[in-house]
């Protein structure tokens, strides 16, 4: 799966969403969708940006992923927002949905794509048909 079927596939399953992005752990963005009321009223591109980077430093530099026996998901609640964050072997997806969406639905639902990626990445590794 590629990033941008794992967004779309993110879209297609949280009906809430506003923004998602997958970042590398130097923090640049290598793909993104987000909505345009996202980008009019809560986020400028060039925060997005910065979030991105202060996300990757947390997982990147101090393996902040790999502690405890590997952390599944981070929520951040904002004002007006909830960022889920989530490590994808060497990229980082970040996903932004309001403040009243189902959280616990959301983080399933993104730990789910995340099983099913490590499954296909499994396979490939393997040398499995898939």
């Amino acid at each position: 799966m590629n990033n941008k079927e794992i967004l779309d596939e993110i879209q297609r399953n949280i009906e809430e969403l506003q923004c998602a992005i997958i970042v590398d752990l130097q923090g640049n963005i290598i793909e993104h969708l987000a909505s345009k009321s996202f980008f009019d009223e809560m986020i400028s591109l060039d925060e997005l940006k910065y979030v991105a980077k202060i996300v990757s430093l947390r997982f990147g530099i101090v393996d902040f992923d790999k502690i405890l026996h590997g952390l599944e998901i981070t929520l951040n609640d904002f004002s007006e927002c909830i960022m889920l964050v989530t490590s994808l072997d060497r990229n980082i997806l970040i996903v932004f949905v309001p403040r009243n969406a189902n959280q616990t639905e959301t983080s399933n639902t993104i730990l789910q794509l995340k099983s099913q990626i490590q499954s296909v990445r499994t396979l490939f590794h393997e040398g499995k048909e898939v």
